[in-house]
């Protein structure tokens, strides 16, 4: 549908019959065909080429002298073993030099590449610059309007996405003990600790049941989107649980219908721990795209996007997020309710997160670098 992207299509060498590093590598060279063969018939001025994955995509950076490198990730710590681990790094460390410009999704990433890669303009050479290119949250993030909440959850309730008893309690936006509503997407890798999830929201469900008459909680209502391969392994747990207070719902929404749900969302929920340490979840852009307020689980780079009691909350362990949820769920009887919070927070998502967006972002940072190297490269 966009006149100006040319989308190519291929699909490597695969034969599950073969011993396995045989079939890697048959692969590795069908991946290393393809992408010479398709660069080979086309006209360019430059390469943008994102990391992970690094093989085979980073040695084109030796083969063309126009090679940007957009970093999401240091593709070496996503494998398990250590001699794939140690071959990666040297490989990724060796090629990335030849590249003529470099973007990262966050200062600690860049301040690693430079000091461990000696990548960058003040390494000299023709490192190439690093320049910090943040995510934004696509324009279709947005908090969800009245009426297409009510369409999303006539639609759930119809394709029975969700219980009709769910979608009941989702409608009530107004009233005082109305559930408060929390999203959590995950891939169900062993990145993301789940369990940590489902062992807070029993702990909740306990304390929600010796509530007393001088405190009142809201209930809860937990919705995880997403695929992966421990997610039969989680809805299994889930299905053994007996809570009162608290539901617990998996569901797989198409691409129209996530960013619905998520702007309904009063507070989002992401158990993302980065295998490099220094890289950033999408995910959690998306929520604030939503003007959702987020409880991260704490790594090393996470207080660069998400800042305690400003936009979200970071937490170490399972009692910290039990506590965390607690305190939102407290209906207030003096002070600060929890819409009164969450709002506070929202307010400051759009200032200092939704103040700029995607195409504004890229126009800022990501052009003038782009723009060099296509000028570099057609001086040589």
């Amino acid at each position: 549908t966009e006149p100006k992207l040319n989308v190519i299509r291929f699909t490597p060498y695969s034969n599950p019959s073969l011993p396995r590093m045989l079939g890697l590598a048959l692969k590795l060279l069908s991946l290393l065909y393809h992408l010479f063969n398709i660069l080979w018939n086309l006209s360019f001025d430059c390469i943008l080429v994102q990391n992970p994955p690094s093989i085979p995509l980073l040695s084109l950076s030796l083969f063309y002298p126009c090679v940007i490198i957009d970093w999401h990730n240091l593709g070496y710590t996503m494998f398990d073993t250590k001699l794939l681990r140690h071959v990666c790094y040297y490989y990724e460390q060796w090629f990335c030099r030849y590249g003529r410009g470099h973007f990262t999704v966050t200062a600690a990433m860049k301040s690693w590449l430079t000091t461990k890669f000696l990548i960058g303009s003040s390494n000299g050479g023709d490192a190439g610059e690093v320049v910090i290119l943040r995510d934004c949250p696509a324009e279709f993030f947005h908090r969800t309007t009245d009426v297409e909440r009510e369409e999303l959850l006539t639609r759930l309730d119809s394709e029975a996405v969700l219980p009709s008893k769910t979608v009941l309690q989702l409608r009530d936006t107004t009233s005082k003990t109305k559930s408060m509503l929390c999203i959590s997407s995950t891939s169900y890798t062993p990145e993301e600790d789940f369990g940590i999830l489902l062992s807070s929201l029993v702990k909740i469900d306990s304390k929600l049941s010796q509530t007393t008459s001088n405190v009142s909680f809201s209930n809860l209502i937990v919705i995880v989107t997403g695929k992966g391969p421990l997610k039969q392994y989680y809805a299994d747990q889930i299905s053994a649980l007996r809570l009162s207070h608290v539901q617990i719902h998996q569901v797989w929404l198409s691409a129209s219908d996530y960013p619905l749900l998520l702007g309904m969302a009063d507070v989002g929920i992401s158990l993302h721990t980065s295998t490099s340490g220094i890289d950033l979840p999408m995910k959690v852009l998306d929520m604030f795209g939503c003007e959702v307020p987020v409880i991260s689980v704490f790594y090393d780079t996470i207080h660069e996007l998400v800042v305690k009691d400003e936009n979200g909350w970071v937490v170490k362990d399972i009692e910290e997020l039990t506590h965390c949820l607690k305190n939102l769920l407290m209906v207030q009887k003096g002070g600060k309710c929890r819409d009164t919070v969450l709002e506070s927070m929202r307010a400051n998502i759009r200032k200092n997160i939704l103040s700029k967006r995607w195409n504004e972002n890229w126009n800022e940072a990501a052009l003038p670098l782009i723009q060099s190297v296509c000028l570099k490269c057609t001086k040589h």
